[in-house]
């Protein structure tokens, strides 16, 4: 990216406008001509929040623009409205004939969708890279334009500032840190994120681990005492199942040694249910055979009668018929009626001895039945003496089983009832050496992978551009990781006075374009506010008692400025003037604050 040109613009008012090209560009004077305002548009125009003072020579300037060209095809305008109200920048593209096309309202800050951090971070590649700021903490921050301009736009305080030219001081360390790395490596501290959200649960797990000990400290403290409790029991109940499979076995053999008696009142048992299905079977019987002599009694009732009345017939003579006269055949009559007779006796003689049987069966059914009834007294007798006497055997000892069953239960619910206590204590105790052991690999802190080599090649180019300025201790550059600033000569930066700190800063901020350009991980411009003197008075001014720095380093810087970054762009503003035979090599203006000679400032003199 090079800078085409930086313009300040009000209603009716004149254009003040510096113009610049490749390679070194200068712009040098007296103070108090508005080179300083220049660094403030600059600053502004990139998204800083405070916009350039209101000097007297910029009433009626309402509006900052710059142009910037990002290869032969490419230019934009950044323009932004003077104010205190944080006005959005207007982002205008250009055609390659100096056209203005597509127009784009820009967030000055990181934040949105569209801003212009991300716009033009995104053309270095640099864009959504993530900075760690804390490396306990493991908080996070994005890489924005207002961070990374720091290392291209140095103001006249931070150049000479004693404090890392990465940031703005010792609370920013890891930050600086972070950025010096990721701009080195081109990767950045995107995992931090990860290992936030372990560290995070790493948190919740110590949370829990605490809340866990202060309960288990809380609910048991009565441990020693629940487990004394829990370890007699566990005797007890050892003794108790001994004692209960000793009389386990004790029963068991006892009820061995009854079997034969068992199976006698079994047997006993069966018999006696015979001889009551027995019993049922002859009363059966004897109500059969009572109904059959009801039925032969009543037979022999009916014959009776009816012998009775044949007897009675032969009593009479015979007559002659009452109506003819004539008589009967006496002989057939009688002779029917005799063997009705006959038949009737026999048949009465049949039945009785029916009765007579039936008689006899019942007798003998009841004797039968009272035989059975005495046995079945007798059975019922050996089978109660036999439960008797085998329920004698066993009771005791089935008693002594029944109690020892109940003690055993008793101390078997104590137990565990203590148990659940002890197991829950241990269960807790096991899941906090669980969660201990979590920790033991704890995310502490981050650790920055090393880019030692990056820094040391970084070093290489700074010490290589001191050698050329013949600042003192050029051969011996290193960087201290601990202040974040340059050890030259053996000697921290911050050590030197004022002028060499600008200087080296100057260094600095050149040495790591150079390297950063390779990977296209910088804009390629450099703007740079008082590298070689902080103040300056007017021309002609014979009162300047600033401490100067030697000539021929200042000679030194310029030329080599002018001679080793032509395809690179850098703008210096500076009290101290170039050497004449070097002004060809550059784009230099001249502030003279002097209405009469040259160019009075940056802005137009009415």
């Amino acid at each position: 990216m090079i800078i085409k040109r930086i313009s300040v613009i009000g209603k009716g008012k004149p254009k003040a406008e510096l113009c610049f090209d490749k390679g070194l560009n200068v712009v040098a004077g007296a103070s108090d001509t508005g080179k300083s305002y220049v660094i403030k548009c600059f600053q502004y125009i990139f998204g800083g929040e405070e916009p350039p003072k209101n000097i007297d020579e910029a009433k009626g300037y309402n509006t900052v623009e710059t142009e910037i060209q990002v290869d032969e095809n490419e230019s934009f305008i950044l323009r932004r409205e003077i104010s205190a109200t944080k006005p959005k920048v207007t982002l205008i593209e250009l055609e390659p004939d100096g056209r203005e096309s597509e127009t784009i309202v820009l967030n000055p800050s990181h934040k949105g969708k569209n801003n212009l951090s991300a716009h033009i971070l995104g053309k270095l590649g640099l864009n959504d890279k993530v900075l760690v700021n804390g490396v306990q903490s493991l908080k996070t921050s994005s890489l924005t334009l207002r961070v990374l301009s720091k290392l291209f736009l140095v103001d006249e305080g931070r150049i000479i500032t004693e404090s890392s030219p990465l940031g703005e001081g010792q609370r920013e360390y890891t930050q600086e840190t972070s950025l010096l790395k990721t701009l080195l490596t081109g990767a950045d501290d995107s995992v931090v994120k990860e290992l936030k959200q372990q560290q995070d649960t790493e948190g919740a797990v110590e949370s829990r681990v605490k809340a866990l000990e202060e309960y288990v400290a809380k609910k048991f403290s009565n441990h020693e005492e629940v487990k004394s409790t829990t370890e007699k029991l566990d005797s007890e109940l050892n003794e108790l199942e001994e004692s209960l499979s000793k009389a386990q076995d004790e029963l068991t053999a006892l009820v061995e040694a009854n079997s034969e008696l068992d199976y006698k009142r079994n047997k006993f048992r069966g018999e006696l249910s015979k001889l009551r299905e027995t019993e049922k079977e002859n009363l059966l019987l004897q109500g059969r055979f009572s109904l059959l002599i009801d039925k032969y009694n009543s037979d022999l009732e009916r014959l009776e009668a009816g012998a009775e009345a044949a007897s009675f017939v032969e009593l009479y003579e015979m007559a002659n018929c009452p109506t003819c006269g004539q008589e009967f055949e006496q002989e057939k009559g009688v002779k029917e009626l005799k063997q009705l007779v006959q038949s009737t006796e026999a048949e009465i003689n049949k039945n009785k001895f029916q009765v007579k049987g039936l008689t006899d069966s019942i007798e003998d059914l009841k004797q039968e039945y009272q035989m059975l009834a005495k046995e079945v007294v007798q059975k019922e007798a050996a089978v109660k003496e036999l439960s008797e006497i085998i329920e004698g055997n066993i009771s005791s000892k089935l008693k002594d089983y029944n109690v020892a069953i109940r003690l055993l239960n008793s101390k078997k619910n104590e137990f565990l009832k203590q148990r659940a206590i002890v197991d829950s204590r241990e269960s807790l105790l096991k899941e906090i050496g669980e969660l201990r052991v979590q920790l033991e690999d704890r995310t502490e802190k981050y650790v920055f992978p090393d880019f030692s080599a990056e820094l040391t090649a970084l070093c290489k180019n700074i010490s290589a551009i001191l050698q050329r300025w013949s600042f003192p201790g050029n051969e011996d550059v290193s960087f201290d990781m601990k202040s974040r600033d340059l050890v030259i000569g053996g000697k921290p930066r911050s050590h030197f006075g004022k002028g060499y700190r600008a200087i080296s800063y100057a260094a600095f901020s050149l040495g790591l374009m150079e390297y950063l350009s390779k990977f296209e991980r910088h804009p390629k411009f450099v703007i740079l506010d008082s590298p070689l003197t902080t103040y300056r008075a007017g021309d002609n001014d014979e009162n300047d008692d600033e401490v100067q720095l030697q000539k021929d380093m200042i000679f030194a810087f310029y030329i080599d400025l002018c001679d080793s970054f032509k395809d690179k762009q850098i703008i210096v503003f500076e009290n101290q003037e170039p050497d004449e035979d070097l002004k060809p090599k550059m784009t230099y203006y001249h502030f003279s604050k002097n209405k009469e000679i040259g160019r009075y400032g940056f802005f137009p003199v009415a």
